[in-house]
C-alpha cells in the first residue's frame, strides 16, 4: 500500500493519454485562431503565419512530450498550450523593448532555478525510483514551464500596454527647402531631379532592403518634400511618424497635427519593397492635398468678395471631400461591406490613383536613372 501510495504521487497523470492530446490538439487550434484573428499585437506580413506556425509546432511538441509521461494534468495542460502563442508574441516584441529582453531572459534563469529546486525536493522523497534521472528533468521541466508561462504572459501584456500607448518614434524636422531658383527651376532643392540618387534607393537594386532604419526615413522624408512641390504644398512639410498601427492599417494622415504615420512595421520589419512603401506614402501625402482643396474652400467662402467663386466646377471636388470627411467611412468591423463602403469614397479612390501613378513614374524615373549610371 505505501508503495503504491508513493507512486500515486510520482504520477499526476488525472486525463488518459489519448484525451490529453486530443485536449491539447484543439486548444491549441482554438488559440492560434483566436490569436491571429484578435489579439495579434503586429500585422502579420508574408512569411510570419509560417514562422508562427513552425513556432507553435516545434513548443507544442516539445510541451506535449513533456507532458505526457509524468505529469498529465490540467495545470500541465493549459500551461503547455499557451506558452508557445506567448512565446511567438514575446518574439515579436523582443527587439523594440530593452525592458522586455531583461524580462525574458531574467525570467528565463528565474524559472529554471525554480524548476531544478522543485524538482530537487520532489526527488528527495523518492530515493529508490530507479528512473530518478527522468523524473527530476520532468519535476524541473513542468515547474520552469509554469513559471515562465507567468513571465511571458507579463512580458506581453507590458508590450501591448506600451503599443498601446502609441509608442512611436516621430521624425518631425522635415525642412521644407524654400530657397531660390536653380537652373529657371523654382524650388530646384525639392525636385525630384536634384535627390534622384537619395529617392533610387527604393528600388531593389538601390538596396532598400539593406538600408538602416535611418537610411530609409531619410528616403521618406525627401520623398515628402519632393511630393509637397509638386503638389503645390511649398508652405511646409507635415511631419513623419512610425508607429504601431493595428492589423492591416499601413499608413494614416491626421490633419489636425499634420502628421503622416506609416506602419513601422511594414516599412522596417516587413519585405514589403520600397514602392510599395512609397505608394501608402504618396497616398497620406495626397490626402493632406486634399485637405488643403477643403481649406481653399472654405477660405473662399468666408470672404463676402470671394464666396461667388465657391460653386466653380474646378472646386467640385474640394466640395465632395469635404463633405466626405465630414462623414468619414472606415473599414472598423472588417466586414466585406464595411471596406466596401470605405474604398468607395472619393477621398480614397483619388488619393490611390494618384499613389498608384506616382508610384509608377517614380518607378519609371528610377530605373532609367540606374541604367544610367
Amino acid at each position: 500500500m505505501e508503495s503504491k501510495n508513493r507512486r500515486t504521487k510520482i504520477v499526476n497523470n488525472r486525463i488518459s493519454f489519448e484525451s490529453f492530446v486530443r485536449f491539447f490538439a484543439g486548444i491549441e487550434i482554438l488559440l492560434v485562431f483566436l490569436y491571429i484573428r484578435y489579439f495579434a499585437t503586429f500585422s502579420v506580413y508574408g512569411d510570419r503565419i509560417q514562422v508562427m506556425l513552425i513556432i507553435v509546432v516545434t513548443f507544442a511538441a516539445a510541451s506535449l512530450v513533456l507532458s505526457w509521461s509524468l505529469e498529465r494534468n490540467w495545470i500541465s495542460l493549459i500551461s503547455g498550450t499557451v506558452l508557445p502563442i506567448l512565446f511567438y508574441e514575446a518574439i515579436n516584441i523582443w527587439k523594440y523593448f530593452f525592458t522586455i529582453r531583461i524580462m525574458l531572459i531574467a525570467g528565463g534563469v528565474i524559472a529554471l532555478a525554480i524548476g531544478l529546486v522543485f524538482a530537487a525536493k520532489k526527488l528527495r522523497r523518492f530515493r529508490r525510483i530507479h528512473n530518478r534521472r527522468k523524473v527530476f528533468v520532468i519535476k524541473a521541466a513542468y515547474a520552469s514551464r509554469i513559471i515562465y508561462c507567468l513571465v511571458l504572459l507579463c512580458a506581453c501584456l507590458y508590450g501591448k500596454a506600451m503599443i498601446a500607448a502609441h509608442y512611436s518614434i516621430s521624425f518631425s524636422e522635415i525642412e521644407y527647402i524654400l530657397s531660390g531658383t536653380t537652373n529657371d527651376i523654382p524650388d530646384y532643392e525639392n525636385t525630384l531631379s536634384a535627390n534622384i540618387a537619395t529617392v533610387a534607393k527604393i528600388d531593389p537594386e538601390g538596396g532598400w532592403g539593406s538600408l538602416s532604419i535611418d537610411e530609409k526615413t531619410e528616403v521618406l522624408k525627401t520623398i515628402i518634400r519632393i511630393e509637397c512641390r509638386y503638389l503645390g504644398m511649398r508652405d511646409s512639410a507635415p511631419s513623419l511618424e512610425l508607429a504601431y498601427l493595428e492589423e492591416g492599417l499601413l499608413g494614416q494622415y491626421d490633419h489636425e497635427k499634420d502628421v503622416i504615420t506609416l506602419s513601422y512595421n511594414y516599412v522596417i520589419d516587413s519585405k514589403a519593397s520600397g514602392y510599395f512603401v512609397v505608394q501608402v506614402l504618396c497616398h497620406e501625402l495626397y490626402h493632406r492635398y486634399q485637405q488643403y482643396q477643403v481649406n481653399l474652400l472654405q477660405t473662399i467662402r468666408e470672404s463676402d468678395d470671394t464666396n461667388k467663386y465657391a460653386d466653380l466646377l474646378v472646386l467640385n471636388n474640394a466640395g465632395i471631400y469635404e463633405d466626405e470627411l465630414s462623414n468619414y467611412i472606415s473599414p472598423d468591423d472588417g466586414s466585406g461591406i464595411s471596406y466596401y463602403l470605405y474604398s468607395s469614397q472619393k477621398l480614397e479612390q483619388d488619393a490611390e490613383k494618384y499613389a498608384n501613378e506616382s508610384t509608377f513614374d517614380y518607378y519609371n524615373q528610377i530605373r532609367e536613372y540606374l541604367e544610367d549610371d
